[in-house]
């Protein structure tokens, strides 16, 4: 699977112990691996641009695999909570 482009690591500026946040640029299938948490426990995803596809978010472990009904990549803000 390919990996997701991140554009922008939110979670360095807000310093939230129990989140990480991530602004990327993906398409069906394609993963994020967390570098803040060894086991996800919980994401949201939603899309930054104004696309009439949806998008949701899956996860195992570490890794979390972005779904979507767009055919390119698309801006988005990733959500994820966990445990260290």
């Amino acid at each position: 699977m390919a990996d997701v482009t991140v554009l922008t690591k939110i979670y360095e500026f807000v310093h939230s112990p129990y989140m990480e946040v991530v602004q990327i640029e993906a398409s069906e299938g394609e993963e994020y691996k967390s570098v803040k948490f060894k086991t996800l426990l919980g994401a949201v995803i939603t899309n930054n641009e104004d696309n009439d596809g949806y998008v949701n978010v899956t996860f195992s472990g570490q890794t979390a695999t972005i779904n979507s009904t767009a055919t390119a990549d698309t801006t988005m803000t990733l959500i994820l909570f966990g445990r260290k």
